[in-house]
This record gives structure tokens, sequence and C-alpha cells, in this order.
């Protein structure tokens, strides 16, 4: 198949969006498809990521081309929502509802973002696909033996973005009352809000997959305060290197995607339950973590699904 994956790769690390974009077209060319970033003649599948007016690769595009070339199908990934962007203007869940009756298949992120865009009037017409996020078990994986957490617990999170959404009340909070909680450290990798200046967390600048999945092993125990995320890759990366997750309960889709090896809180002392809890159930979390559902492999084989079954 000749596939167009319409989004503006740059290379290098750049936020969960990039990554995606470049980890399904390793996958795709790896499969023997025809993998392109443009509106070449004769396509089979246009997978549309942000088709609004101010992208690169707009529906107004994919509309002409298909205009020119009817037998191409069109999917539109649908990863994200307005919720997470208070300050922005709401045009992206009402443009991409407007649109929705153009695509011949749309693939949601997360349960989450697939029941937010219905009860805001997306028409659910049998055409809709959820995949979750997956990420590189040869870069994110457990150790070969578990931690010891009765010698104390290595609490960690990370993220590319600075937003305060991603749960910068909760990371300072910690920060500030460290003491007060059962934890020999707190580290902190990826981009600080700059609202914010840690004093006892250990702060980490982003890096490279590699080096990410390597620091996470560091550690045993994950936490992220991040609200209303589509689906994310941050826990999941985090899940994938052995990680049991506290997460806030207004986390979006986190919640769905790890219950079954996460503990919820909604407060500073539901965090101290959850962290107990965890030293005292550690087996049991780390070996609820189904690393073949958190793989990159069993996400791009369910996007190649779609794409052959349009």
């Amino acid at each position: 198949m000749k596939i167009c994956i319409a989004h503006r790769y740059v290379d290098g690390p750049w936020g969960g969006g990039n990554s995606f974009v470049a980890q399904i077209s390793k996958f795709l060319k790896r499969k023997n498809h025809n993998v392109v970033f443009d509106f070449s003649p004769d396509l089979d599948v246009i997978l549309l990521i942000d088709p609004r007016p101010t992208s690169s690769h707009t529906f107004d595009m994919a509309m002409e081309y298909k205009r020119k070339y009817p037998s191409v199908k069109l999917v539109h990934r649908i990863n994200d929502t307005d919720k997470a962007r208070p300050n922005s203007p709401p045009v992206r869940e009402d443009y991409f509802i407007s649109i929705n009756s153009e695509m011949d298949h749309t693939i949601f992120i997360s349960e989450w973002v697939r029941n937010h865009y219905i009860d805001k009037g997306l028409v659910d017409n049998g055409n809709q696909t959820v995949i979750i996020n997956g990420c590189d078990l040869n870069t994110y994986y457990p150790k070969n033996k578990p931690s010891n957490i009765r010698n104390g617990i290595d609490l960690i999170t990370h993220h590319w973005s600075d937003g305060l959404l991603k749960g910068f009340d909760v990371y300072n909070h910690l920060d500030k009352f460290i003491d007060e909680y059962p934890v020999n450290n707190f580290t902190y990798m990826g981009r600080y809000n700059n609202q914010y200046f840690p004093q006892n967390l250990k702060l980490i600048p982003p890096q490279e997959p590699k080096q990410i999945g390597n620091i996470l092993r560091q550690n045993n125990v994950y936490i992220t305060g991040a609200r209303w995320e589509a689906c994310g890759m941050h826990h999941i990366e985090a899940a994938a290197s052995g990680l049991p997750i506290l997460y806030h309960k207004d986390g979006g889709a986190i919640p769905e995607i790890c219950k079954s090896y996460g503990f919820e809180f909604d407060s500073p002392e539901a965090i101290v339950l959850g962290l107990e809890d965890m030293v005292d159930n550690y087996e049991d979390y780390v070996s609820s973590i189904d690393y073949e559902y958190l793989s990159l492999e069993r996400c791009c084989s369910e996007y190649e699904e779609v794409f052959l079954n349009v």
C-alpha cells in the first residue's frame, strides 16, 4: 500500500506526536508499505493527524486530493481534546466533529477521547477504532529482577511538555513536603514549568529515548499528576520499564490504561496511601503489567489492520 502520513515530521525529540509519526512510518516501511509525507499521486490511504486549516496537511487539501483520486481512503487519528488546553480557543473539537462525516474511518487514541467526542456531538457511525499508544520495548523494558522496594521508594516522573496540566501542582507539592512522604528521593526528568522553582527534587533535563529508559529503570515507582491526557506516552514508557503508576483521578485516559497496575489519587493523603500500598503489594503491581499491550508493535499492527481493511 501507498500510505501518506499527513504530518510535518521533525527529526529529534519533539514530543509524543512527532515520535508516533517516526515509529508508525518505520513499522509500515518494515512491512513493505510505501510511506510518504505528502499528497503524491496514487495514494491508498491518507492518515490525517491534524487537519485543521492552520496545519501543514489540512482537511481541504485532503478533500481536494480525494476529488482527484476518489479511491483514496481518509483515516483521521483524533489524538487530543480542547479540555487539556483551557487557555486556547476551542477550535479543535468543533472542527474535527464538523469534518468527521467525510472520513472513511476514525481512530481515537483512547476510549476516553472517543467518549469525549461522542458526548460533544460526534456521530458514532461504526467506522471507529480505539488504538492505545505503545512504546518500543527494546528501549523501555523492566529490570531482570524487580527492585526491593522495602529499601525505599525511588519516585520519578517525566514530561516533554512543561504545561501546567502535566501535574506541576502535584510535583511542586511533593518537592515542598518531600519529608512527609515515604520516599528516598523524587526525580523529575524533562522540562520543568518556569512558574515553579523546585528545591528538593532531582531535576534531569530532557533525554533521548534510550537514556529515558535507563533512568526510569533506576527508580521503582512512577507518579503522574497529568490531567485530561488524551492518552500520553510518559506513563506507558514507565510501566513498560517495570514501574507501577500513581495517577491522578482526573488523568483523562490514564486511569483506563493504568488501573490494573496503578493507584489512583486525588489528594496528598491519597498519594501517601498509594505509596504505602505499593510497598506492601509491590510484586502484585509489577506482575499486573501487560508488556505486550504496552508495545509499539501491538499499536502499529492495529493501525496497519485499519489501513488494510478500510
